[in-house]
């Protein structure tokens, strides 16, 4: 039986979690600048003193919402995918975006959130925050090294022609991933982006293939 001090933490763990979503729910849809406190205390729920006793303040919310959006949002991992060749990156890759936008569309006030929404604040939160803009240079190296590796895996198992090396490889599937993003930020939905995702890195796969 779990005693009080466990079922508090427990209780403080959740409220945490609830009140980074909800923010970064709202950093989505209002952007960096246009979301406040208030706007917070009344999707969560929460008063403001609960919210300063997690996160200090404003800014510090902010840069926890922003920290925990960008790791999610490249979210590789190295352990995990360190046997992998490529078309078991490409289905890690894809099945990391449907994890990601279903628990979006799961969330109360997602439905108007578009793929430029993500871009835009991508881009707001580097330019904000020092420590968010070193976490994404990291998540991004990470992500090189990963399809580099994905690459070797497959060039030593003969699943691709010996055309490129590696990090050539690992660059046109980071560019081609990118791309597809930047082509969905007009009028991509996420199931847009997840479709356009797969047909693009597919066809390249089928290109390297011997």
């Amino acid at each position: 039986m779990l005693n009080e001090c466990s079922m508090l933490l427990m209780r403080s763990s959740d409220s945490k979690d609830i009140i980074l979503e909800k923010t970064i729910l709202l950093l989505l849809r209002k952007g960096y600048d246009g979301v406040s406190i208030s706007d917070i205390q009344q999707e969560t729920g929460m008063s403001r003193g609960l919210l300063y006793h997690y996160y200090g303040n404003k800014e510090g919310l902010f840069r926890e919402a922003g920290e925990s959006f960008i790791r999610e949002h490249f979210n590789i991992d190295p352990k995990k995918t360190a046997d992998y060749g490529l078309q078991q990156m490409i289905n890690y890759i894809l099945k990391s975006y449907q994890d990601l936008y279903r628990k979006r569309e799961n969330s109360s006030g997602a439905g108007e959130i578009t793929m430029a929404d993500y871009d835009f604040l991508i881009y707001q939160l580097i330019g904000k925050e020092e420590s968010i803009s070193k976490i994404y240079s990291e998540v991004r190296r990470r992500e090189m090294e990963s399809w580099t590796s994905a690459a070797t895996r497959s060039l030593e198992r003969k699943e691709i022609r010996n055309l490129l090396a590696p990090e050539r490889i690992a660059h046109h599937f980071v560019c081609l991933l990118d791309g597809v993003w930047l082509q969905m930020v007009e009028k991509g939905t996420a199931r847009d982006h997840i479709k356009r995702t797969r047909e693009i890195l597919n066809e390249y796969y089928e290109l390297l293939k011997i």
